[in-house]
């Protein structure tokens, strides 16, 4: 089970800080999260269907981008992290 936290403004989307979520890998866990949270689906996916390169998903403390994309296997108490992407200093 997959422990999710979003962060401003994104949790303005769920009901908690932190939920458990069960999923396999983290295309199953976005599609959960669209589904219990009605949320827009650029919100994860790109126009070509890979993760969105607008948002940053951290698990374990690594960017989903470098791992598996999508496919990146979620285990028993995999750590997620959802933000958005920002840019400039």
């Amino acid at each position: 089970m997959a422990k999710v936290k979003f962060l401003p403004p994104l949790n303005q989307h769920t009901t908690k800080e932190f939920f458990d979520i069960e999923a396999d890998t983290l295309l199953e866990l976005c599609l959960l999260l669209l589904e219990k949270y009605r949320l827009p689906k650029t919100l994860f996916f790109s126009t070509g269907g890979g993760l969105s390169k607008d948002i940053v998903i951290l698990i374990n403390r690594r960017n989903a981008h470098t791992l598996e994309g999508l496919e990146t296997p979620l285990h028993q108490e995999t750590e997620v992290l959802v933000m958005r992407y920002f840019v400039g200093g």
